[in-house]
């Protein structure tokens, strides 16, 4: 079933970015991670997604050509992640599901599970976000009860922290 939209927020937010500079790119979604830019990741975990249909990638007109197999619709991004959200929403529609191209380490079970979240909520649109504390411990802190598990994301949409 591919019953959600995907966009993916992939712009710059102006001056350097020091991923991006590290890895000598000219942004921080084309730095590569296991030998692939991490925007790559994020595509090829949504596009194996089957609750995902249409996805669309948000990023600046002048950035680089997205990864040769993104079957992604391309977005200008606007002055702002949410005005990019905003208008990723104008083009893509309900439900819609907002990632950001800085999320290599995504996986099937993590969308999967956020998803059914948000799906049950009835969510128009749902924010794939994750603590910083989580991200620091590997993904291996306990969820609040009711709001995602252990691997995943707490739905922001069917979660208020």
């Amino acid at each position: 079933m591919s019953g959600w939209s995907a966009l993916v927020l992939a712009g710059s937010r102006g001056g350097a970015d020091p991923v991006a500079q590290a890895a000598g790119v000219s942004h921080k979604a084309f730095a590569e991670i296991a030998g692939r830019p991490m925007i790559a990741h994020v595509l090829s975990t949504l596009a194996a997604a089957p609750m995902v249909g249409r996805v669309a990638v948000s990023i600046e007109a002048g950035a680089p050509p997205l990864p040769g197999d993104a079957a992604a619709l391309r977005l200008d991004a606007a002055a702002s992640p949410a005005l990019s959200a905003l208008d990723g929403f104008d083009r893509l529609g309900a439900p819609l599901l907002i990632v950001t191209a800085d999320h290599p380490l995504m996986t099937q079970a993590m969308l999967a599970d956020f998803l059914a979240d948000a799906t049950a909520s009835g969510a128009a649109v749902a924010a794939a976000v994750a603590r910083r504390s989580v991200i620091e411990r590997g993904g291996s802190g306990r969820a609040a009860p009711g709001c995602g598990s252990a691997t995943a994301p707490p739905a922001a949409a069917t979660c208020s922290r």
